[in-house]
């Protein structure tokens, strides 16, 4: 999170990094929703039937690799390298086999590089969950039962729990734009959290998407 200096050496683009991005991945699961306050109540205001069928959680460890530190290191100060680490890191690792519902291939890598992943500053993290389980809903919404400070708590408890790392630690990356068949057609609020530590190699996925 660091001010970088900017040199003839700074790295451009996501090819200056040697990664073998099919080794990225060391471990992963589905996230049990019902084992996360915040999921579940994500899950009560979502109007799938099933509800987890609006709901993608997937947990990850990221393998140890000095080039994928590097490029980690530098996502908040060069933006071009947001898009690609979320596009290659997704469609290129192990985690292609548990993202088939949402794509396949190269199909799903252009995919994923256009939903323009962003860099979201670890300083509002907290309150971007927060914010996003606040207004959700479609017929109902959770600021319709609580209140804000109730939204905050679950986040806070949800972010504690995945990484209790240093803040300078996470990168927590984000995109509106649906990026595979995962998401539904006539859906307007797809949103998705790419949350990685780099000093636990804990990461997250969680994509969220209405039905009409």
């Amino acid at each position: 999170m660091r001010p970088i200096v900017y040199g003839p050496d700074t790295p451009r683009d996501a090819d200056a990094f040697h990664i073998d991005w099919s080794k990225a991945v060391e471990m992963q699961v589905p996230v049990d929703h019902a084992s996360a306050p915040y999921l579940v109540s994500i899950a009560r205001y979502t109007n799938w039937d099933p509800p987890s069928r609006g709901l993608f959680a997937h947990r990850f460890r990221l393998s140890s690799d000095p080039e994928l530190d590097r490029l980690l290191g530098l996502v908040h100060a060069l933006p071009s390298l947001a898009p690609e680490l979320a596009a290659r890191l997704l469609a290129r690792s192990s985690l292609r086999v548990a993202l088939r519902p949402f794509g396949e291939g190269t199909a799903l890598e252009d995919r994923l590089r256009a939903a323009a992943f962003v860099w979201n500053d670890p300083f509002v993290l907290e309150g971007t969950l927060a914010r996003h389980l606040y207004g959700y809903g479609m017929y109902r919404h959770f600021y319709e039962d609580h209140d804000a400070d109730a939204a905050r708590s679950l986040a806070r408890t949800f972010v504690s729990a995945w990484s209790t790392s240093p803040l300078e630690s996470l990168v927590p990356l984000e995109t509106r734009a649906p990026w595979g068949a995962w998401f539904d057609e006539h859906s307007c609020t797809d949103r998705t959290f790419l949350l990685l530590d780099r000093a636990s190699r804990a990461a997250l996925l969680l994509a969220f998407s209405h039905s009409d």
